[in-house]
């Protein structure tokens, strides 16, 4: 399985957020579904290493 970078995600995430609410803007209910979609991101789930 290939391996997932953080990077990709948060672009992901980004580009996500950006056509989600173009959609919304424009009255969509898709658009309002990708925003909430967004606010579960995993990228806010890091193990953080404490050296010690």
């Amino acid at each position: 399985m290939p391996e997932i970078e953080m990077r990709h995600i948060i672009a992901a995430d980004i580009a996500l957020k950006g056509i989600g609410s173009i959609f919304f803007i424009l009255g969509s209910s898709l658009g309002a579904y990708l925003l909430v979609v967004t606010l579960h991101s995993p990228y806010f789930i890091i193990d953080i290493k404490i050296p010690g």
